[in-house]
């Protein structure tokens, strides 16, 4: 029992030498795992780490389109990408693969269409992004990223593409490179076009790969617009008025077509124009004149006085008015050129005579005359709510003097735009209803307020034929197989060199008319802009434009004949044509 418990304390100190040495080899493992971790493999995770990385996607959203009244595009957005880089990784990858990146930066530059000093300047910025190429299209970017660039990568966008371009470039307006509208439908109806981005967080490779999504917010597309437009008859009235300022060695033109029932605005078009595909056009080519530019309407207002004065009961059609002789009104004489007899009211707008509107106004008071110019919608405010829009002016009749309220009777001493003429004009085309412009369908408007009695209108509109008469001042505003209903204006503009007075040399040529005269479907007002050739009175320059647009309109449309000698029209004149896609005395006009 002695010899085996010596035995046992004897193999003790083996045993716990055992214990200690598996326990110091267990401890040294552990270390050198720890070690390698931490040391070796941390700086491969870390490299690892380093090469992944999570980035911001953004997803850009459609902009909604423009169309017209029948469904064609106006405004559109078509795919195209943007190809970008990041500078700083693309020249570390340099350096450690200097020929691959030589071949990288050759291959980019013929993809992408540039030359080598941009790629050069591109690839030398300190910057982590920068822009190759906008506007590639989806085949140009398929095989920019087929080439297998390190660090290339797209970015889906829309280019704006308008369709009707120069033709309606004032209506549509246009975007800038940062996607907000600048002018026109563009930039009216931009919070109701813009879409709403959305984005992507992914994980990337180094090389710009990418690994798993994180997350995704999608984007969401602008709302379309839809307009009155015709882009039809847009056309038609854009190639007419061009052809008129040409013809004519004009400074502009505008011309408006309205719905003579509704409002609605079927064609608004300026010359000059631009093309909203190209946004580098100057600023003044921007300018929709039709809307922005306020004029004195001459003449054109002829019509309007007799209306009122007619509404009163203070004449008729028939009444003779004193015409024969000038006026005179203390330093000013007011006058007429080839009239020296007396006229009835029908005569006086049909051979535009200032002495006889003179002589109707004289018959109304002040205040009468002031708040009738008014129910026209002269003096009002802005009918559409575009961007530079402007309103014309009509002085408080309180400070009317006697020769201010004599040369209002023949459209100086107050101004108006294009738009608020045209629809002035509607009074007598919507039997004495005054109808709110529009240009977006469905939008709401107020609703048409009565200004003369039904009766009244047509007898206006009857004397408006005489104008388009063998024997008025606008006969080349006639349109076989119509009867056309319309009065000129020649006006004088203000002197631009700072002088009180007008310009004997700058005239504006104005026609305003309604067809078919029985039963009236369009109304068309034109303006040209200081012609300096080939006659400046509006019956020469501004009616034979509206004769063309009117003539299209009307058979575009299928509007019955109404002329007398309708049924002897030839058949291929009836063939419809579509489209691609207070001042002194004046002369008459």
């Amino acid at each position: 029992m002695i010899k085996l418990r010596e035995r046992r304390v004897a193999c003790a100190p083996a045993r716990m030498h055992l214990i200690v040495f598996a326990l110091l080899l267990a401890f040294a493992l552990l270390l050198g795992g720890a070690t390698w971790r931490s040391v070796i493999q941390g700086d491969m995770l870390t490299s690892e780490a380093r090469s992944r990385y999570l980035d911001r996607i953004m997803i850009e959203g459609e902009r909604g389109a423009i169309w017209d009244r029948n469904g064609r595009p106006m405004a559109m957005s078509a795919v195209v990408y943007s190809a970008h880089l990041n500078p700083v990784q693309f020249r570390g990858w340099a350096e450690k693969k200097p020929q691959a990146a030589a071949r990288a930066a050759a291959t980019l530059a013929a993809q992408l269409e540039l030359d080598g000093a941009k790629i050069d300047e591109i690839l030398a910025r300190t910057s982590g992004f920068a822009y190759l190429r906008h506007g590639l299209t989806p085949e140009e970017m398929r095989r920019a990223r087929d080439a297998g660039i390190p660090y290339l990568r797209f970015e889906k966008r829309y280019r704006r593409f308008y369709p009707t371009a120069q033709e309606a470039a004032h209506v549509t307006g246009f975007i800038n490179h940062e996607g907000r509208g600048m002018v026109g439908v563009e930039r009216a109806r931009h919070a109701e076009l813009r879409p709403a981005a959305g984005q992507m967080r992914v994980l990337r490779t180094s090389g710009g790969q990418v690994l798993e999504v994180h997350s995704r917010e999608p984007a969401t597309n602008g709302g379309d617009v839809y307009l009155t437009i015709d882009s039809r008859l847009q056309y038609i009235a854009a190639v007419a008025l061009a052809q008129a300022v040409e013809h004519h060695q004009a400074r502009a033109g505008s011309a408006i077509v309205l719905d003579a029932v509704t409002g609605d605005i079927l064609a608004l078009t300026n010359v000059p124009s631009f093309n909203p595909n190209n946004i580098a056009a100057e600023p003044d080519l921007r300018r929709n004149r039709a809307l922005q530019d306020i004029f004195e309407p001459g003449s054109t207002m002829k019509p309007v006085l007799a209306a009122l004065a007619l509404e009163e009961g203070l004449l008729s059609p028939g009444t003779l008015l004193r015409t024969a002789k000038p006026l005179r009104y203390g330093s000013y004489l007011i006058q007429d050129k080839k009239i020296d007899t007396d006229l009835t009211l029908t005569e006086t707008i049909m051979r535009s005579s200032n002495v006889g509107a003179v002589r109707v106004a004289e018959m109304l008071d002040d205040a009468a005359m002031h708040a009738g110019y008014q129910a026209f919608g002269f003096g009002g405010g802005l009918l559409l709510g575009m961007a530079g829009e402007t309103s014309g002016r009509l002085r408080p009749h309180e400070s009317w003097r006697p020769v201010e309220k004599a040369t209002m009777a023949y459209g100086y001493g107050l101004s108006a735009n294009l738009l608020q003429l045209a629809r002035a004009y509607g009074v007598f085309a919507a039997d004495g209803m005054l109808a709110a412009p529009g240009l977006e369908l469905g939008a709401e408007r107020p609703a048409p307020a009565r200004v003369l009695d039904p009766a009244t209108a047509r007898q206006v509109v009857a004397m408006l034929e005489s104008v388009v008469s063998t024997e008025g001042t606008a006969r080349r505003a006639a349109v076989s197989g119509y009867r056309v209903a319309g009065k000129t204006g020649t006006t004088h503009k203000r002197r631009t060199d700072g002088a009180k007075g007008y310009d004997r040399d700058l005239y504006q040529s104005l026609f305003v008319g309604l067809a078919p005269a029985s039963r009236p479907r369009f109304v068309c007002a034109v303006l040209v802009d200081e012609p300096s050739r080939n006659g400046y009175y509006g019956g020469t320059v501004a009616a034979p434009v509206f004769a063309k647009v009117m003539a299209q309109a009307l058979r575009l449309y299928g509007v019955p004949l109404d002329a007398p000698d309708a049924e002897e029209e030839e058949a291929s004149e009836l063939i419809a044509t579509s489209a691609p896609g207070a001042g002194p005395a004046r002369k008459r006009g």
